[in-house]
């Protein structure tokens, strides 16, 4: 499966070749095209970190534009980095 960079919008992500963008919408996002500032800058998706509220979810909305979808329908993980199972 081949990845390539795409960018849309100003807003640069990676996809996987192979699916149809109109049946399965996806991709991988970038520091890359949003409006948080500092050490969040750019495209800052990160809802728990510390920046604000609006900045990730302006960032939420450009990101979901680029991919075709609306923010609501997007599937979110919520990754821990530890040793246990």
């Amino acid at each position: 499966m081949e990845v390539t960079l795409r960018t849309c919008q100003s807003v640069p992500f990676y996809a996987c070749g192979g699916f149809d963008p109109s049946v399965c919408a996806h991709g991988f996002s970038t520091r890359l095209g949003g409006v948080s500032r500092g050490v969040f800058a750019a495209l800052n998706l990160g809802l728990h970190r510390g920046d604000s509220t609006e900045n990730v979810q302006e960032n939420y909305r450009r990101f979901c534009a680029v991919l075709g979808v609306a923010p609501q329908r997007c599937v979110l993980a919520r990754q821990v980095h530890r040793d246990d199972v």
